[in-house]
This record gives C-alpha cells, sequence and structure tokens, in this order.
C-alpha cells in the first residue's frame, strides 16, 4: 500500500512535469513528420541551466524542490534528460541534441530522431490523437469528425506518398487496438463496402509496397472479421463476456446440451475451462471496438457469429462496488476510484475520480467502458442476454438510467440460487441486479421469488458467510449454477432456440 507521504512525492513530481511541458512544448517551431513537437536544442540547455526561457527559471526551482523531495539524489539535469528522452521514445518530441543516458561509460548515446518507431506507426499514433480528441459518447467517432480527422492528418509524408486511403487503414487498425468505433468504416457510400474485399486490401498494399507489412495485417483482421460473419458450423454457443473462472456458468450450459465460450483478458482465470469443454476466447475487450466484439472471438476461437445463441455478462465489478466508497485515508479521497459527491440532477452518479492517465481513473473508465458496451451491444445483437453486477453504483451510470436498459433490470440475492454443494463450500448473501432482454423470465430460485427474504419473506435457509471472508477468487466471484440454468431454460421457453 502507498503511504500518503509517497504519493504527495509522486503526485509533485507529476505536476513539475506538467510545468516542463507546457514551458518546452510552448517553445515549440513547428511539427515534425510524424506530428511530434519540433524543439530547437539551446531550450532543453536552458531549462537545465534555468535562464533564457520564459518560465525556465520557476520551472527549475520547483524540480529544484521536487527532485529532492521525490526523487532522491537525482539532479535536475538528469532528470530534464530522462524527460525528453521518454517524449522521444512516445513520438511527442524531436529535438536535434545529443547526450549519453545517465550511467556514463557503456551506455549508448541517444538523439531525437527516435528510431525506435517506424513511419506506419507514427502515422497512426497521429491519427489517434486526432481522433481521441473528437471521440463522442462510448468511444465512438461520429460520421462527421472523419473529415476532421483527415484534414488534421493530411501533411504526413505518407499521406503525401499514398493518398487518403492510407487514413481507413489507421482507423481500422484503431477499432481493435484503442476500442475506437468509427461510423464512416461501415457507411460511407464512398467506400461501398470496398473493406470487405481482398482485392481492394491487395491493390492498397501494392501500390504502397513500403506498407505490405502494416497493410496486410491490418487487412487479415478485418478480413477474419467479415469472414466470421458468414456461415455457421452447426454448435450452440453461449457466450461469456468477462467469465473469469466461470464455472457455474459452464456446468449450466453443458447441461442444457450447448457449449460455452468464455472471454477474458487473463489468461491464467480460463485454465480449467478448456478441460470442462469450453471454447477460450483470450481477448482484451477493452481494445476492441463494441460493434466487432462477437466477431472478435469468433476468430479467436475459429467458430461462427451464426452460432452465439446467448450472451452472459459480467463486466469487473471492482470500481462498482459499495467498497469503494470506504477506501478513504482520513480526509484523502485519492484511493476511491469513483467520485462518490458528484451530484447530476438530484443523483450521484459516481463518475471517474481521478484524470486520465491515472491508474485508478483508466481502471473506473475501462469499466464504463465494458459495461456500457456490453449491454448495448446485447440489446442490439437480438438474442437472448443477462447482465450481472452486484448492487453498488453501476445502476446510478448515466448510460444505465435509460428508460428501456432500466426496465430491464431486476433484483436477486444469490443465496436464494445456491444449491447445497455450492452452499456448503461459501454461502454468499451477495444481493445482484440482473439486466435482461427476456420479458418471460419469472426469477424463482429455491425461494419463489429470487430473493433472500429473512423475516420479511421466503429465506433461503442458508447461514449467510461475508464476501470478505471468503478468500477464494473462485467462490468469490462465481455464478449460481441454476440462476444460469433458469435463464437458458427462460430463452428455450421463449422459443429463442428453436432453429438453433
Amino acid at each position: 500500500m502507498v503511504s500518503l507521504a509517497a504519493w504527495r512525492r509522486k503526485a509533485l513530481a507529476r505536476r513539475t512535469e506538467a510545468r516542463l511541458a507546457e514551458v518546452v512544448y510552448n517553445q515549440s517551431t513547428g511539427q515534425g513528420k510524424r506530428g511530434e513537437a519540433l524543439v530547437e536544442a539551446g531550450v532543453i540547455t536552458q531549462l537545465v541551466r534555468g535562464t533564457g526561457v520564459k518560465g525556465a527559471a520557476a520551472v527549475a526551482k520547483q524540480m529544484q524542490r521536487a527532485a529532492k523531495a521525490a526523487l532522491g539524489t537525482v539532479s535536475v539535469a538528469d532528470w530534464v534528460w530522462a524527460w525528453v528522452r521518454t517524449e522521444q521514445k512516445k513520438n511527442r518530441l524531436t529535438c536535434a541534441i545529443q547526450r549519453a543516458a545517465p550511467g556514463g561509460a557503456g551506455i549508448p548515446s541517444w538523439r531525437g530522431e527516435n528510431s525506435e518507431l517506424d513511419e506506419w506507426t507514427a502515422y497512426v499514433t497521429l491519427v489517434r490523437r486526432a481522433v481521441e480528441r473528437r471521440l463522442t459518447g462510448n468511444r465512438r467517432l461520429a460520421r462527421g469528425k472523419v473529415e476532421e480527422v483527415r484534414q488534421a492528418t493530411k501533411g504526413a509524408q505518407l499521406v503525401k506518398r499514398y493518398g487518403t486511403d492510407l487514413l481507413r487503414v489507421a482507423l481500422w487498425q484503431l477499432t481493435y487496438e484503442a476500442a475506437v468505433t468509427i461510423d464512416q468504416i461501415e457507411t460511407s457510400a464512398t467506400v461501398g463496402g470496398q473493406w470487405q474485399d481482398p482485392a481492394w486490401w491487395g491493390g492498397l498494399a501494392d501500390a504502397a509496397s513500403e506498407l505490405a507489412g502494416p497493410v496486410g495485417k491490418v487487412a487479415s483482421v478485418v478480413l477474419a472479421w467479415v469472414a466470421a460473419r458468414t456461415g455457421s458450423q452447426g454448435s450452440t454457443y453461449v457466450v461469456h463476456w468477462c467469465s473469469g473462472i466461470g464455472a457455474g456458468a459452464r456446468r449450466a450450459v453443458r447441461e442444457a446440451g450447448m457449449r460455452t465460450i468464455e472471454v477474458d483478458c487473463n489468461r491464467r482465470l480460463l485454465h480449467r475451462s478448456a478441460a470442462d469443454s469450453a471454447k477460450v476466447a483470450v481477448v482484451d475487450l477493452a481494445k476492441v471496438a463494441g460493434g466487432w466484439w462477437r466477431e472478435a472471438i469468433a476468430v479467436a476461437t475459429a467458430t461462427k457469429v451464426q452460432d452465439q445463441v446467448a450472451h452472459i455478462g459480467g463486466p469487473p465489478c471492482a470500481t462498482f462496488a459499495h467498497s469503494d466508497a470506504s477506501n478513504r485515508r482520513g480526509e484523502h479521497s485519492h484511493y476511491n476510484k469513483r467520485d462518490h459527491q458528484a451530484v447530476v440532477k438530484g443523483v450521484r452518479t459516481r463518475p471517474p475520480a481521478h484524470p486520465i492517465g491515472s491508474k485508478h481513473g483508466d481502471e473506473a473508465r475501462e469499466a464504463d467502458y465494458l459495461a456500457w458496451t456490453m449491454v448495448t451491444m446485447m440489446m442490439s445483437w437480438g438474442r437472448p442476454w443477462m447482465l450481472e453486477n452486484p448492487v453498488g453504483y453501476l445502476q446510478f451510470r448515466p448510460y444505465m438510467t435509460v428508460a428501456k436498459i432500466v426496465r430491464t433490470r431486476r433484483r436477486i440475492d444469490y443465496c436464494a440460487y445456491w444449491s447445497d454443494e455450492e452452499a456448503n463450500e461459501a454461502a454468499i448473501h451477495k444481493p445482484t441486479y440482473i439486466w435482461t432482454g427476456l420479458r418471460n423470465w419469472k426469477m424463482k430460485g429455491r425461494t419463489g421469488n429470487g430473493r433472500c427474504g429473512w423475516d420479511q419473506g421466503p429465506d433461503c435457509g442458508w447461514e449467510h458467510i461475508s464476501l470478505e471472508k471468503v478468500k477464494n477468487p473462485r467462490l468469490r466471484n462465481r455464478h449460481p449454477q441454476s440462476l444460469i440454468a433458469e435463464f437458458l431454460q427462460a430463452a428455450a421457453d421463449s422459443g429463442a432456440f428453436a432453429n438453433a
């Protein structure tokens, strides 16, 4: 656990680097071929000395204080050089300057040209920056904004040599590397579905022969997605999104005569799945545009989208849990992942509490993206679906308060669904919300209404154990087998599997 003093030292260092960046980039003389800022060598030299450049003296003093407090024995000069090197590695800065890396002999010197990044990677980085500034909603780039991105990136040397078709290739790459949904990719009349034709990709690779490798890689991903949309293998799969260990769901699906596709970014959590007749898709959904999730996992498991007959989702609940509000140290809330004081129209919406780029802030934003995309995509796919999350803060997020989503929400207690075997291992109460598109599904469990009423209704009959006392992740995160079986039975009764 990070101490408060250590956190303050790191915060001071971050603020100091932000001021350093402001001074340096204000002295930029233009933009390089990769979109990076061009800075004269003298600017860096003057910053090291704390003279000459406007604001250099103030930054130097702050760096001296921060270096002493946060960085131990490192000098201001070494700090500046290290920062410049980091910015160049990230392709943000080019400076025609050379200095041996800290440590002296035996460590090679480095220059501002940044040979680590090739021209295509630099171009995609430039496009990504232009796209990120124009994203709206659920990481979606509106059709009208694509032309703005085109104008912002047309100065790149690759575009001048090979034309603006390269922009479309870069946008496709962002759909599986940055989870960006580009409206115009599928709807543009100017493209007319050319991206589905291998010949179009081949022609583009031939025209830009030096980019045949990057273009071919993007083409292989896109064309594999397209191929996964057509045909059927005659099998039936229930997709379990963010499944974790997923044992309860896997057994219920198997007993219903189907197989599970378990999707998670952590391979270690899926180590038992393949041995239990389940397909495994190790896919980081936070990097894939939601409209292509089904295709991505179909490719990963060598199956077809048409064979996915139902969907079960469980977005990461750590940032939505009630426990997040208690992650405080006195008056300091920097351990909270969400802001529990923010109020919109009388409702505490629990937005991320930290800025983009921070560990806790990015974790909360990723959970929002997964939950939002999961529920909206499931509702649009036309297959039976359910999404579960422990009673907490997810239901207060703005995207979950839309009327059509609120109407799908039910409240249950997991203890009302545990079998004798499951309850003997750990009879966790676990109040949970279920969102589902099955209107005919009447929650029952062992109590008749899916709830544990104690003295107000049917009791589940188990002696509850606190979730905090259960250390085994398999027991903490599992779904009751009878809950999934009840969902699948309701789907079958609705006729959803009639043609499967």
